[in-house]
């Protein structure tokens, strides 16, 4: 499906080493970021699809900024996995409003003059944009990437969530990101995924930093003591068969949580400067904006730090 590179061994068991029988229709991907979670993804699509197990994708996303940077990829993968247009499942939507494309394109306003009984292009044309044409039918369309609410509202009491759960029916429904639900999200999502299942669809959900207390919920299990949940195999692929290792690739990466007793920004100017002299790349997230300005000034005027190690526009020192 992607010619010219080498997959990871995660695409590669996706694309040929998940179970695809009913007991299986859900899978959890656990993997860092870059490992090729999105490709394995696609991967698994194209093995059901050509099954005959689904009829087409909806890819969801936290934002319409993400699903706007995914759109390009899956639109290319999918072109290249079926270079025969005939075949090829689509069109493929870009389902964010206000960003809509469909197959890369905008879609064009309906000719008040066309008639969509006649065989002519612009007939079939209209024909493909009907599920851009609003919100409530972007899950009709075969493929589709989108924000993730698209199919919360298929489990809310709200005009037309029949269209869009029926619509998902027969898609696989991918969720990305999916450990940036906060519990309200997550109750939905469970709704959805329940139902879903229930139906007999499919779904894959994917994650660089799931927790325990959020898995175990998907596929219905207890929650696993700390200590197991720890030693279980990172990266891999959960399914309601169990646990599937998946090799790591890349260097190693090493992360360490230090915890302070106070919220004083002002402590963490030492540390900072620090830090620098040994010639880290540093991030320093603020949870407002004047926090973030009182923090930019400590560091300014400790003196220690030179005003070209601080992020800077047009010359000017400021916060990102």
């Amino acid at each position: 499906m992607f010619p010219g590179y080498t997959p990871t061994p995660l695409q590669a068991l996706a694309w040929a080493g998940l179970p695809m029988n009913d007991a299986d229709r859900l899978v959890l991907i656990e993997s860092d970021t870059g490992s090729g979670k999105t490709e394995a993804a696609l991967s698994w699509f194209a093995r059901l699809y050509a099954a005959g197990e689904v009829d087409g994708l909806y890819f969801a996303l936290p934002t319409r900024v993400a699903a706007r940077e995914l759109y390009e990829r899956v639109r290319t993968a999918v072109e290249r996995g079926w270079p025969d247009a005939g075949t090829r499942p689509g069109p493929v939507l870009l389902a964010a409003p206000g960003y809509v494309k469909i197959d890369g394109e905008r879609p064009l306003l309906p000719d008040p003059e066309s008639h969509l009984w006649e065989d002519d292009e612009a007939a079939r044309r209209a024909e493909r944009q009907w599920a851009s044409s609003h919100p409530k039918r972007f899950l009709a369309a075969p493929v589709a990437v989108g924000t993730i609410d698209q199919a919360l509202l298929s489990v809310l009491a709200i005009k037309h969530s029949l269209l869009r759960s029926v619509c998902l029916d027969r898609h696989l429904l991918v969720v990305d990101e999916v450990h940036a639900s906060d519990p309200y999200m997550s109750e939905l999502l469970h709704a959805v995924l329940s139902g879903h299942l229930r139906r007999g669809g499919r779904a894959m959900l994917l994650s660089a930093t799931l927790g325990e207390a959020s898995g175990c919920r998907f596929f219905g299990r207890p929650m696993a003591p700390l200590s197991e949940a720890i030693e279980r195999d990172y990266p891999c692929a959960q399914t309601h068969g169990g646990v599937i290792s998946v090799p790591s690739v890349g260097e190693p990466k090493r992360v360490e949580v230090r915890m302070t007793d106070g919220l004083d920004d002002a402590s963490l100017v030492q540390p900072i400067t620090e830090a620098l002299r040994q010639g880290a790349r540093i991030l320093v997230v603020c949870n407002t904006v004047a926090r973030a300005n009182a923090m930019l000034r400590a560091v300014e005027a400790s003196g220690a730090v030179a005003a070209d190690a601080l992020f800077s526009v047009g010359g000017v020192v400021c916060p990102h």
